[in-house]
């Protein structure tokens, strides 16, 4: 028991640095973002390093499209004396047509290429400044998981040391060779019979919790892995709605990366795959070519690729939505569609982490009831009515946060964790009350 005690008591801590260094880093990340949000057009003549947005012309000197499982894209642009790394996530078509020797224009930010245009294609390479929101999942869970750690050890520590201090050898041995007879036994009053006989009754309906507790202990286990899951999901799913929600209205094609807005494209490229055949990817650019971006369309792929090679060869205007540089939405035919996960939504997330901390309440609570019904002592009845307030209480609590993330409010995902924390001390205390109220029956029954 010490042993693990010691273990996890020592992944505590590495949990908890962990979670701090990814904290600096999402930090560090939405600060880079905020300043390239937040950057002026330089004046002429500056540095190519420079903390300001400049478009420099170049002359592309070499090209990389090698596929597979370390694919690699990449345009070079020799800027006076300098060479530009353009990556790609993906090829486009830009790549395609670029060749040795051809003219290019590219956005830079601290020297740092956000946009190139080349041969009429204009793409975004991997190099934009970017937070996600995965690193402050990662680093909210790793000191929540740290945390709780740390504070189970120790109260796990206090426990130990409590108990091999308030209970002597001798005390221990005079537990075993004089504990209480049954209470079947004993003279009681008739109403303490029929208290008897109904719990006598519950214990045999209920015989098999008793019989199997480790399997109700693995199954609460697994219900609170899948909550924490859901909870970040729904965490994640909820900031992002709020962010799409609370967006502002594009000024013109300017901050593309955090605004919302819909404007007048072309398709200039239609992809399908033979594997899927229910998803089309089409791309989509302004006129200027500021705007000039793939989106993935979930539904009769081939019929939505062959309506959009028609307005492609047509050349047809067709209205589409920006945000965050990514194309959200457009009009394919005379109906207007939805890329895949847009616009974010987390009603199902949040529906099934509703079902899930109903049950781990219900697993827990249940727990909870069970000892307070099998403990001795004067104050059970009071701590039987401080159980059924818990119970609502928690129920409201929770009630609320799951209103709060279908809300689009990720920060209600606390009320959840919180109520999780409620409910495991509960269970505790009620575990440490009943093992000090074995001790006072059987000092009441000498």
């Amino acid at each position: 028991m010490r042993g693990k005690l010691a273990l996890f008591g020592g992944f505590g801590p590495v949990f908890l640095i962990g979670g701090l260094i990814a904290g600096f880093a999402a930090v560090s990340s939405t600060s880079t973002v905020s300043a390239y949000d937040h950057a002026t057009v330089c004046p002429s003549g500056a540095a190519l390093d420079a903390d300001c947005l400049q478009t420099v012309d170049g002359s592309v000197s070499g090209v990389t499209e090698v596929g597979g499982k370390h694919a690699d894209y990449a345009l070079y642009v020799q800027v006076g004396s300098r060479t530009l790394d353009v990556t790609f996530g993906s090829d486009n078509q830009m790549l395609s047509y670029a060749s040795d020797g051809d003219s290019a224009q590219v956005r830079v930010w601290r020297g740092i290429p956000v946009a190139v245009r080349s041969n009429g294609y204009s793409e975004i390479p991997n190099s934009v400044p970017a937070s996600s929101v995965w690193d402050w999942v990662l680093s909210i869970g790793c000191l929540v998981l740290g945390f709780a750690l740390s504070l189970g050890s120790l109260l796990k520590w206090r426990r130990q040391r409590r108990k091999e201090t308030s209970v002597p050898a001798s005390r221990s041995a005079a537990v075993r060779h004089s504990r209480p007879k049954p209470v079947s036994v004993r003279k009681q009053h008739p109403s303490q019979q029929q208290q008897v006989a109904r719990s006598i009754r519950l214990r045999a309906a209920l015989g098999h919790l008793y019989r199997h507790p480790k399997l109700w202990s693995y199954l609460s286990g697994a219900l609170a892995v899948a909550l924490l899951v859901l909870l970040i999901s729904s965490m994640v799913n909820a900031f992002n709605v709020r962010a799409f929600r609370d967006a502002p209205a594009c000024q013109g094609e300017n901050n593309l990366s955090v605004c919302v807005g819909n404007f007048t494209g072309y398709v200039n490229g239609v992809r399908t795959s033979p594997q899927d055949t229910g998803t089309a990817e089409i791309s989509y650019a302004t006129a200027d070519g500021v705007i000039n971006n793939w989106g993935n369309f979930s539904g009769n792929g081939q019929a939505l690729a062959d309506t959009a090679k028609s307005e492609e060869t047509a050349l047809a205007p067709i209205t589409i939505e920006v945000w965050k540089d990514g194309i959200v939405g457009a009009e394919i035919g005379t109906r207007w569609y939805w890329t895949s996960g847009n616009p974010p939504s987390g009603i199902l997330s949040v529906v099934f982490l509703a079902v899930f901390v109903a049950l781990e309440l219900l697993l827990i609570r249940r727990r909870a009831h069970l000892r307070a019904r099998s403990s001795r002592g004067s104050g059970i009845k009071a701590v039987r009515r401080r159980l059924a307030l818990e119970d609502v209480c928690q129920v409201g609590v929770s009630a609320v946060g799951i209103w709060l993330l279908l809300s689009a409010y990720w920060w209600g995902g606390w009320f959840i964790v919180g109520v999780a924390g409620w409910a495991c001390y509960n269970l505790w205390q009620t575990k440490r009350s009943r093992a000090e109220n074995y001790f006072v029956g059987l000092s009441d029954s000498r």
